[in-house]
């Protein structure tokens, strides 16, 4: 399975072949990674940002219309009442368009699309919530967790957080 990196880019030139029967054997000819693996291949390949097209309708891409589902604008309203106003939901879909592998992949055999989208978005809007501070100056709960109050300022603050 191949997975392109950049055209002209560090490795055009520079060919590369791993170790023969590793679990993590590739190449890079000309710029273009090749895997033995395709789990290899997608380890490399997901976190890569697609670019906006003009005129597109995010909603029709399979993953915002998941996310769309499984958490809808209403909560997102919900979860962040006191946001600084350029977090909209729209924005927030913009960027998960950019990323088609976010709630758009399953490898758990256990989990359907939908769970591990769910457990994306549980994930994410936690780091959202570590990043922009909202934690600091609360006592963690007996358990070692932060309660709702806490989540909830960090949603006020003043900083990037998606």
């Amino acid at each position: 399975m191949k997975a392109k990196i950049a055209p002209d880019g560090l490795w055009t030139g520079n060919d590369y072949t791993g170790e023969s029967g590793s679990s993590d054997e590739f190449t890079i000819s000309n710029g273009q990674a090749t895997f033995s693996q395709e789990t290899k291949a997608r380890q490399v390949t997901a976190a890569t940002m697609r670019q906006p097209v003009a005129g597109e309708d995010i909603y029709e891409l399979a993953n915002v219309a998941l996310v769309n589902n499984v958490f809808p604008e209403g909560a997102w309203d919900y979860l962040f009442p006191n946001r600084v106003e350029s977090y909209d939901y729209d924005s927030f879909l913009g960027a998960v368009a950019r990323y088609p592998s976010f709630c758009g992949e399953t490898g758990l055999d256990d989990l359907t699309l939908e769970e591990t989208c769910m457990r994306e978005l549980a994930t994410i809007l936690a780091h959202m919530i570590f990043e922009t501070g909202g934690y600091r100056d609360k006592p963690a709960t007996s358990a070692g967790y932060f309660d709702a109050d806490t989540f909830f300022a960090g949603l006020t603050q003043d900083a990037a957080c998606v």
